[in-house]
This record gives C-alpha cells, structure tokens and sequence, in this order.
C-alpha cells in the first residue's frame, strides 16, 4: 500500500504542476493555459465522482484503479507526439480527455476498506509516502525537463504508470475485504442522497469546493507566474515542492493525533489562513526577492494538510 502511494506521488510529479511548462514550451499564452487547466478541473471533478460511484457499484475497487489508470495514462502521452499536440485545439482536448479517467480517491478509498477503524490514525502514515515521492520526483523532473527536454517526462510518467499497473495486478485483491463482505448487497442510493442534502455536509461541500477555486488557480498557474514574470528555472520551481513537501511529512505522520486534538473547524481555519498568507506572500514577490518563495511554500504544507487531514 505504502509503495503505491509512493509510485503514484512521483508518477504525477512528472506531469502535475509541470503541465503548465508544457503548455509553454508549446506557445500557449496564459490565458490559454488557465483555459485548459480551468476546464480540465471542471472534468476531473465529475470524473472523479463518477469513478468513484461506479467503484461502489460494481464492488470492484481495483478494476476501476486498473482501467483509469491506464485510460488516463494513454491519453495523456498523445502529447508527446507532435503531429497529434500540433495546435490549441488538439492540446485543450487531449488535456481535457486526460482528465477523464482521473481516479483521485479510490486508491484512497480502497485504504480506508484495508485499514478499516484504523483508517484515521493511520492513514496519514501511509499518505505521506505520496507526498514524499512528491517532492523528490518534482525535484528530479524538474533537472530532467531543463536538461533533458519535456520528452523525458512523457517517458517516465508511461514507465511508471506501468510499474504501477503491475502491482496494482500482483498485490491488490479483486475485491477488498470490505467489497466480500457486502456481498450482493448495492448501496443504498436514498440514503446516500439523504446524507449529501444533510446541512452540514452541504456547507462542508461548499467550503472545500471555495477552497479548492482558490488553491487550483494558485496550483496551476504559479510556474507560469514563476518563470515569465520571476524569471525563474524549472529546477526552481521543482525546488520549491520539495521545500513544501518537507513540512509536510511529520504534519501527515501525526494527523491522527491533530485531528483528535484540534478537531476539523479549526484544522480548516488554519488552512484558510496559511492560504490567504501565501497568496499574499506571492503577490510581493520581485525578481530579486524570487527565494523568499521557499517561505511561503512552507505555508502551502500547512495549508494542503489541514485541508486534507480535517476533511
């Protein structure tokens, strides 16, 4: 399980936020590559509900993780071809059709099935091998992309994706323990609908969704304000999300204790103010005061986590 998340983590390090050099080493202007990464987050949302939903129905957890990843993986690489990535159009579509067989959430969910009541003390634990396959991969990909060319990245992002794929065929069982024990019984749609219309889980949807705006268009745009107004390399910029990552690991190896101690209301304010502080932080940022940005992506860890660990 730990080397899954681990393979996953350096796996979208090679595309993730690099995605956005990509678009321009290909001529696209900002308003075009927050276009794309725009619509992309628009699909990938619904897919990932989507996915998630059939998982559930279908008590096949695995399959579903098998098949998107491989979907996605396929996809994805028709960038690397020139004569199919050759103008706007063909990248916005192929961008946009990567995004649907995104499968955020079910490998997730196939821990919870694992680890069962342990899943809150524990899972931090074993998240935070994803964070750190993060960061190192980010770190590496970002030497690669400046010295190697992008292609590098397409390369690896398939070779991993394959490694992955192997293990998810050797080691994760057809059904989870959780899946056999349910047998033929389905989900009970009603009370899933029930739960959704609940007040509070309604204002915990918003909250992450107003959270998630925010932090998606500082996510997917910071290497292009990096690098066309700051000047600053791609191995920079990689640097940075190791800088984040580094805080993050202690925080995501104590979340079961955090979230028993400060509970979710305030895990969440202080994700919103790390975030705003960041944002802030970003907007003072010149050419000659580019390295302070390694401060302000400590905030980034604190405010992923709480996020994360209090929902």
């Amino acid at each position: 399980m730990k080397f899954l998340y681990f393979l996953t983590g350096i796996s979208n390090s090679t595309w993730g936020r690099f995605g956005a050099i990509y678009y321009m080493e290909k001529g696209l202007t900002a308003g075009e590559i927050g276009l794309i990464e725009g619509v992309m987050s628009c699909v990938e949302t619904v897919a990932t509900v989507l996915w998630g939903y059939i998982s559930d129905i279908i008590k096949r957890k695995r399959g579903v993780l098998i098949f998107t990843k491989l979907m996605g993986t396929l996809v994805l690489t028709m960038l690397a071809f020139d004569f199919l990535a050759s103008s706007f159009t063909n990248i916005f579509l192929i961008s946009i059709a990567s995004q649907a067989f995104m499968n955020n959430g079910i490998l997730d969910g196939w821990a919870f099935d694992v680890l069962g009541s342990h899943a809150k003390d524990e899972w931090g634990k074993i998240r935070l091998f994803q964070a750190i396959s993060w960061g190192l991969g980010c770190f590496g990909i970002a030497f690669i992309t400046d010295y190697y060319g992008f292609v590098w990245n397409f390369i690896l992002y398939d070779c991993l994706g394959i490694i992955s794929l192997m293990l998810m065929l050797k080691f994760i069982t057809v059904q989870s323990s959780l899946e056999k024990a349910m047998g033929d019984v389905a989900p009970d749609r009603r009370a899933v609908c029930q739960v959704l219309c609940n007040g509070v889980v309604m204002n915990f949807l918003a909250e992450m969704w107003i959270m998630g705006m925010g932090v998606g268009v500082v996510e997917k745009l910071l290497y292009v304000y990096m690098v066309e107004d700051l000047g600053a390399s791609t191995i920079f910029c990689g640097a940075t999300i190791l800088a984040q990552v580094s805080f993050e690991i202690p925080i995501f190896y104590n979340m079961g204790w955090l979230n028993t101690k400060f509970g979710y209301s305030t895990l969440m304010i202080v994700s919103q103010v790390c975030y705003v502080v960041r944002v802030w932080g970003y907007s003072l940022l010149q050419t000659d005061t580019l390295n302070w940005i390694f401060l302000l992506e400590i905030s980034h860890g604190f405010t992923f986590w709480a996020s994360l660990g209090g929902s």
